[in-house]
């Protein structure tokens, strides 16, 4: 009876599906995991994932220098979140049979060379550990471990499809197994891995052609069989300017290799990055697609529930408050939203009082039981089988909630749950794709940060040193990836490549690479795909609009300074504003912006020259006033940069009130300025002014500028107009306080004035009731309603 051997559960399940089309009496398959588990086996016991990690903790406390010189900390809550990088490292050296010693001898420039030494150290107390407990792990087993032949005498030979690579300890199965049963192999051969297969013991000597698929006897050392797997593929490529519109480009793919006569379970979807999944679940409204890769945990009410809670409570600066009316605000706070729009019942005040306190197993399990409510089955078993976990860390760490939890999410994030119904066509990553065949291939986000994806650099070792070692390189990884590619695409008949070329992204070299027959797709347009979509009938127009007529009254109600400069200089901002009274978007965060910057500077100036001095500035004493305000969350940054401001501003301030000024009033309004034009249009002029300091002879009107002055803007007329009726102008003067530069800019020849305000008002005045709204300035960067006139979309 012959076992077949396949590297991956879908290549696996693609078997079984094949032959019991065929006959029922299907010959025995497994995947290569459960292949070498049932191959091998330890006189140990196996180590828990938890008993891995806290032997590994007590190695490194064992082993001198490992905080200094590693910066691998010996906390117990940081090692957890760091312990990857140990494990990921000493597994690679036990799977290549390689130990530290030859890796010191690689280092020619001893540029690791104390790295190592405590490395090796490390590596010791952790298999002496382990040894002591009579346990084994993945890092430990190739050291250590017997062929379990009574397995092996259940058939008669085995069929091992290698795809990818084989590491030294597989490489050694292989050849043990072959000294028990026959052993024939599997593999494909391109220009990508033609290399690394010529480096392998068992096939040195061979000839070895590129696409060309062969079964390989490793007994006798002869090939079997070859054939080339290269077929006259029909392949495109399509560049897109915004990434979602390749999904509508999947959904085109689909339709068009089913109607040159592939089915639809052998076309399927290549996603290089896994989220572009979300994408194409937001449109498959026909339930088209299936998802090999599952449903992330993050997207379940009970994940959202979890870290809407965590993430509030971690929020120093949140003030959690029970108002069902926060939404009507003008900024939202996107805690108190989340909270809101993921419910659940636990009281968030309880929770946040425990936050950093050590808690009991039973209450965190209590807590996650809650949380659960409404979820499914499937989610729920999971979740259980984590608290076994956290049960057993509890009972040897003392631990406080928030560290328990984000040890939860590190084992939790990366979980895939299954994803219920679907249709035929199949989406999965290329990892997923080895060994497979089909017939229409469709490739998305086919960019240069995808593919190949470029590797993270090793923590410990440089590429050269691995190289000269003999452990897998950076480049060798990135070329495994082409292979696969490669072999997915040459296998097809028809294959779809999109990708997304803009001012940020770049094509994939590798499509440069491919040696096939090319074309560009040309059929449909990117408008094209963008209706693709569209229920109903739909035209884009996205000519920016330069000007808009309406009817309108400038005088009906009351004219403020801020109308008035819109008017003047962005009548589009003011049609969108003012005419059809469009509200500015809410934002979903409530700290000081760079915008607010301003408001909470004039708030805190106000409270000092009200409450503690109106003709002295102290910035100790003004500094207790800016900490005291409650109702602006000042982040560190902001706090640093009032602190900055108002140390120099002390200086120009107290030398302004050496010359008797005295502040006299602070953020108020002056009576509505009642001003008839020359036609007889009555105009009611109000204003927000923020000082106004006296010295006896004049009074000083003083605006407060965070951001840039315009000495040529109306604004210091405007208010100088506000107060013509208490006083005559020629005791009456105004200025900028420029915050940013620290300094006082009065009113000189480019100030306008109030004759010259007059005159615009007289002729504003004199307009049709429908008049044209235009845009005399083009700087508005930052005004909430270009998007609507300039329509700056990218498709």
């Amino acid at each position: 009876m012959k076992l077949f051997v396949f590297s991956s559960l879908r290549a696996l399940r693609k078997y079984y599906e094949k032959k019991l089309q065929i006959d029922s009496l299907v010959e025995p398959a497994m995947s290569v995991a459960e292949f070498m588990q049932k191959l091998v086996f330890s006189p140990h016991f196996q180590a828990t994932h938890y008993e891995c990690l806290l032997l590994m903790k007590k190695a490194c406390e064992q082993t001198k220098n490992l905080e200094q010189s590693l910066k691998i900390p010996s906390n117990f809550f940081a090692f957890l979140k760091n312990n990857a990088y140990l494990f990921s490292f000493f597994k690679e050296l036990s799977l290549e049979k390689k130990d530290i010693n030859s890796l010191k001898f690689h280092d020619a420039y001893t540029q690791y060379d104390e790295h190592l030494q405590i490395l090796e150290e490390l590596f010791k107390n952790y298999l002496a550990l382990l040894k002591e407990q009579n346990l084994y792990d993945d890092i430990s087993l190739p050291l250590d471990y017997e062929i379990n032949s009574d397995f092996l005498k259940n058939y008669d030979e085995i069929i091992f499809d290698f795809q990818g690579f084989l590491n030294a300890f597989e490489v050694e199965l292989l050849l043990k197994v072959k000294g028990i049963l026959p052993l024939k192999m599997q593999f494909n051969c391109t220009k990508f891995n033609k290399d690394f297969l010529n480096t392998l013991s068992f096939l040195q000597g061979l000839s070895l052609k590129e696409n060309h698929t062969y079964l390989f006897d490793l007994n006798q050392k002869i090939i079997l069989k070859e054939e080339c797997f290269f077929k006259e593929s029909k392949i495109s490529y399509k560049s897109f300017h915004l990434r979602s519109l390749q999904a509508a480009f999947v959904f085109e793919k689909i339709n068009s290799f089913l109607k040159a006569g592939i089915s639809a379970k052998d076309i399927v979807v290549i996603t290089p990055d896994e989220n572009f999944v979300d994408i194409l679940r937001l449109y498959d409204k026909n339930n088209v697609l299936n998802y090999a890769s599952g449903e992330s945990i993050k997207n379940t009410l009970f994940y959202h529930r979890l870290k809407s809670l965590y993430e509030s409570a971690k929020d120093d600066e949140f003030e959690y408050e029970e108002n069902e009316e926060f939404y009507e605000r003008c900024s939202l706070n996107k805690h108190l939203c989340n909270l809101h729009f993921f419910p659940s019942s636990i009281d968030f005040v309880e929770f946040k009082k425990f936050f950093d306190e050590n808690i009991s197993f039973e209450f965190f399990e209590n807590f996650i039981f809650n949380l659960l409510e409404d979820s499914d089955e499937e989610l729920k078993n999971y979740i259980h089988q984590e608290l076994i976990f956290i049960k057993e860390l509890v009972k040897t760490h003392e631990l406080s909630f928030v560290q328990i939890l984000e040890l939860f999410f590190m084992q939790i994030d990366g979980v895939k749950l299954s994803s219920v119904g679907g249709g035929e066509v199949t989406v999965m990553g290329l990892l997923e794709s080895r060994g497979l065949r089909y017939d229409g291939v469709i490739i998305v986000d086919f960019n240069d940060e995808f593919i190949p994806k470029r590797v993270s650099s090793e923590l410990f070792l440089n590429n050269e040193i691995r190289k000269k070692a003999g452990l897998i390189t950076h480049t060798q990884r990135e070329n495994l990836q082409r292979h696969y590619y490669c072999t997915l695409i040459a296998k097809a008949k028809l294959v779809g490549i999109s990708y997304v070329e803009n001012e940020e992204k770049i094509k994939s070299r590798f499509l440069n690479e491919l040696e096939f027959p090319l074309y560009e797709d040309k059929t449909y347009s990117n408008n094209a795909y963008v209706k693709y979509f569209q229920t109903y009938p739909c035209t884009f127009n996205l000519e920016p609009i330069v000007s808009i007529k309406a009817k309108h009254d400038y005088f009906q109600s009351d004219l403020s300074f801020s109308r008035f400069h819109l008017l003047v200089h962005y009548g589009l901002d003011y049609y969108y504003k003012y005419v059809l009274r469009l509200k500015e978007p809410k934002t979903l965060d409530d700290t000081l912006r760079a915008n607010e910057l301003g408001s909470f500077i004039h708030k805190a100036l106000e409270l000092y020259y009200t409450q503690k001095s109106k003709n002295h500035f102290d910035y100790e004493i003004f500094m207790q006033v800016v900490k005291s305000i409650k109702q602006y969350r000042v982040d560190a940054l902001n706090l640093a940069l009032i602190q900055t401001i108002f140390k120099e501003f002390q200086t120009l301030e107290n030398e302004h009130f050496k010359q008797g000024y005295v502040v006299e009033k602070c953020e108020f309004n002056p009576p509505r300025k009642e001003f008839i034009t020359e036609n007889g249009v009555k105009i009611h002029a109000i204003g927000f002014l923020d000082r106004v300091d006296n010295n006896g002879n004049e009074r000083l009107i003083i605006d407060y500028k965070s951001g840039k002055a315009d000495e040529k803007s109306y604004q210091l007329a405007f208010y100088k107009f506000l107060l013509e009726n208490q006083n005559t102008l020629l005791n009456t003067k105004a200025c900028f306080y420029d915050l940013k530069n620290i300094k006082i800019i009065h009113e000189n020849a480019k100030s306008k004035s109030v004759q010259e305000l007059k005159d615009l008002l007289n002729e504003l005045a004199k307009e049709p009731l429908e008049k044209e709204f235009f845009n005399q300035k083009n700087d508005n960067t930052y005004s909430p309603y270009t998007m609507l006139y300039k329509k700056e979309f990218k498709l």
